[in-house]
């Protein structure tokens, strides 16, 4: 299967799928007992996540190349992953993201917690590992007729659209060639998700096939909505006789990447301090990817896409806010970089950056700050940093 998905990954040119490809390779050549194939795989994904700004996956795979340097009996190697594994969760505030992860890891970790540079994280991570290992009996969970072995409920449907388009039934990736191969199916279902009430055959062939005859039409729809079906079940989409809409079954079990960052969002709108604000941003901000269905062209795309980003661009910048305000320099640094990365003539992330580089005291950083923005107006939009921006970095160099 990894084979099968390498090239279109390639094609897509997606740093994401590229990490997660090279992390799933150097698992797999763990499993294998095989670490010294896996390091330079799983060295990989770190990188391809880094360079777009990922933080969670970034973690989560340098534990992995810890193992990795565990098994092939490098201990000095092996705690220095861990330790950037820490270091790159810091910025979530919070060791969940890790727990995953640490359970596969467990060797390793165990190992390092005699190390004097990590072991009281180390040792922080196991102990809540443990913990959640003992509630995993309380956990919702199926079983299966027929069997002894028993498994942790998942959702029925996992849809993520940020980054890229991807359903899973039962934690599986949707392969089916009714859904892989046909976008007009894919699109129909991510479009009837933007649509919680339903839609109406016509409106739904008006935003899908606006050039299509009325007889074309009605075969289309009739023929994605038949190879929906039987992609992801029969359930997925139901038609209400009285209205005659069409639309998503919201009362199926499943997890929905956008919703997931609305909600996490609200959380933080209505928190009542800074210390519940600031989980739910960092939070919304690890699911967040860009673009939202970054294959998809039509122009229902576009609104939805940027408003996604607006709310992104929104809680990135009160999250650096905030962590200014706590003297947390680096972290505003690391979150204005991740926005920047994306659009790098947001003055506000430049003016944010420049301030904690000046608290750090690296007037240097506040130079390049300054310049980087300079160089992205006068490119991007044939402009100079705006008065507010060349007074802050005049006050923040003493230039007068």
């Amino acid at each position: 299967l990894l084979d099968d998905v390498e090239p279109q990954i390639q094609e897509s040119g997606s740093s994401y799928e590229s990490g997660l490809l090279h992390l799933e390779r150097g698992k797999l050549y763990l499993s294998e007992g095989k670490p010294e194939e896996a390091i330079p795989l799983l060295e990989s994904a770190v990188r391809e996540f880094e360079s777009g700004g990922q933080k969670v996956e970034c973690a989560q795979a340098h534990l992995h190349v810890a193992q990795a340097y565990y098994d092939d009996e490098n201990s000095e190697s092996c705690v220095h992953h861990i330790s950037k594994a820490f270091q790159t969760a810091s910025i979530l505030e919070s060791l969940h993201p890790l727990i995953h992860s640490g359970r596969e890891v467990k060797s390793a970790l165990r190992a390092a917690q005699s190390s004097t540079q990590v072991g009281d994280q180390v040792s922080s991570l196991l102990d809540a590992i443990r913990d959640f290992e003992k509630e995993l009996p309380s956990l919702q969970f199926t079983i299966y007729q027929g069997e002894e072995e028993l498994e942790l409920f998942i959702p029925g449907l996992t849809i993520q659209t940020m980054g890229r388009a991807q359903v899973k039934r039962h934690g599986k990736i949707v392969t089916a060639p009714e859904f892989t191969n046909q976008r007009a199916v894919r699109e129909l279902f991510f479009f009837l998700l933007v649509h919680p009430d339903g839609l109406r055959k016509r409106a739904i062939g008006q935003a899908l096939w606006p050039d299509s005859s009325p007889e074309e039409l009605k075969r289309q729809f009739k023929n994605a909505v038949y190879r929906l079906r039987r992609a992801l079940g029969k359930e997925v989409v139901i038609y209400d006789q009285g209205e005659k809409r069409y639309r998503f079954n919201w009362g199926l079990d499943y997890r929905y990447d956008v919703e997931d960052f609305r909600t996490q969002l609200s959380r933080a709108h209505n928190a009542e301090s800074e210390k519940e604000q600031i989980p739910a941003l960092e939070s919304a901000l690890s699911i967040y990817r860009h673009p939202y269905l970054p294959r998809v062209s039509h122009l229902w795309v576009e609104p939805i896409r940027n408003r996604l980003f607006r709310q992104f661009k929104d809680a990135v910048l009160t999250l650096a806010e905030l962590y200014l305000d706590g003297a947390l320099y680096e972290k505003a640094v690391q979150t204005c970089q991740r926005l920047l990365s994306i659009d790098p003539c947001q003055e506000r992330a430049h003016r944010l950056s420049m301030r904690a580089h000046a608290a750090l005291g690296d007037r240097a950083a506040v130079a390049r700050q300054y310049q980087s923005c300079r160089k992205a107006l006068s490119k991007d939009l044939d402009t100079s940093p705006s008065p507010e921006t060349e007074e802050l970095y005049h006050r923040l160099m003493d230039l007068g």
